[in-house]
């Protein structure tokens, strides 16, 4: 009994997926430079030749193999396992998103172009079974497509996740420090007040001796500005970024430091022309900066003037300014500004912690400090704080 003959249609598929598979060195050189010649593939640049073709002959394969059979559950097999395969490897090299695709676009591009070529080389390859070609071979790279951007969608999930967790370790252990750190600095607290409490209880209790009191003098004013420094990690910790008006917080200020100015027979003059009606800021700390530069100048000043003002030069910061006719320091003994000497003989070169504070203070709100001082003509101190949003 003779043999059926086999379908016609088949057979031209089967002949066209060989000829695919005849020119698979071919469209791979294709594929190579239409991807090297794409300026919106960046990363193929920077890949070396044989990891850039690394599965182009197996998907070429497969789709071949598709072809022979014309069953689409194939794509259930092998070939969604390459795709998947190829877009790992792709996001590994750091491909992005639209590179991938661009680049499994350009290679189905090719393969479509080799549809044309064997049709016109085979008159057998009619228009249905070119149609048909077509159809699956576009069917194919459709699949391939989707299942490599689900597998880069997952690896980038993947990442993310990764990414969080960490995150969330990270803000663990943050926290974790930061609560180390704030019974830290709550010692710390109790340590100098219990300290400073027992120095000032100590010299209230002491009669000094004739010529020491002057000394004695200082170092009370020293153990009250300790005790002051003391409350500084409180100020930082509780107070909070807010909207407020400088203009009042200027007038406060003056209030408080204009009878100190008049009893000493000092001039104080006052600029906050300039100032907006809100700013936002930690208004706790800004007054706090303010009042300890006020209070230092004035303290140091025995004769002439202090200058305090408030100036808005731009929209990105804005300052306070404190200027004396203090005796001022040598550039040697500048750093005494900042310095602590409660014995110190010389009532010029004892500057206590009230500018050593304000600093502090100035970079706990991201604020720069300037300070230039010179004998003879005074002392200028500056602080610049950030404008902040609303």
């Amino acid at each position: 009994m003779t043999e059926p003959t086999p379908p016609a249609e088949p057979l031209t598929l089967a002949r066209f997926a060989e000829y695919l598979a005849s020119q698979q060195s071919v469209i791979t050189d294709r594929w190579l430079l239409t991807v090297r010649r794409d300026t919106q593939i960046e990363t193929a640049d920077r890949i070396a030749t044989p990891e850039l073709v690394d599965h182009l002959p197996r998907l070429l394969q497969e789709l071949c193999s598709f072809l022979r059979t014309r069953d689409v559950e194939n794509l259930t097999g092998d070939a969604r396992r390459d795709a998947s395969e190829h877009g790992v490897l792709r996001w590994r090299d750091g491909y992005k998103i639209d590179e991938l695709v661009r680049e499994l676009e350009a290679f189905r591009q090719l393969v479509a172009s080799s549809v044309f070529h064997y049709r016109d080389a085979n008159s057998a390859f009619d228009g249905r079974l070119e149609v048909s070609a077509s159809a699956l071979v576009n069917q194919f790279f459709a699949e391939i497509t989707v299942v490599s951007v689900r597998r880069f969608m997952q690896e980038q999930q993947q990442f993310t996740r990764s990414c969080l967790q960490d995150l969330a370790q990270v803000r663990e252990q943050l926290g974790r420090l930061t609560a180390d750190l704030n019974h830290a600095r709550d010692a710390q607290h109790r340590a100098t007040t219990v300290v400073a409490n027992e120095l000032r209880v100590f010299l209230e209790s002491q009669r000094p001796p004739k010529g020491v009191t002057e000394s004695t003098s200082r170092l009370a004013t020293f153990v009250e500005q300790l005790l002051e420094y003391a409350e500084l990690s409180t100020i930082q910790r509780t107070s909070a970024v807010e909207s407020f008006d400088p203009r009042v917080l200027f007038s406060e200020i003056v209030g408080t430091c204009k009878p100190v100015a008049e009893a000493k027979g000092l001039q104080l003059l006052t600029d906050c022309l300039t100032a907006p009606a809100s700013v936002v800021g930690n208004h706790a700390i800004i007054k706090k900066i303010a009042q300890l530069l006020l209070e230092n100048a004035l303290e140091h000043t025995q004769s002439g003037q202090v200058s305090f003002a408030f100036s808005f030069p731009d929209a990105e910061r804005w300052g306070i300014k404190v200027t004396d006719t203090s005796p001022g320091l040598s550039g040697a003994d500048s750093a005494q500004l900042f310095g602590v000497n409660p014995i110190a003989t010389d009532a010029s070169a004892d500057r206590g912690l009230g500018l050593a504070m304000a600093r502090e203070l100035a970079k706990s709100v991201g604020a720069s400090f300037q300070s230039t001082t010179q004998i003879g003509l005074g002392t200028r101190l500056e602080v610049s704080l950030p404008k902040l949003g609303d």
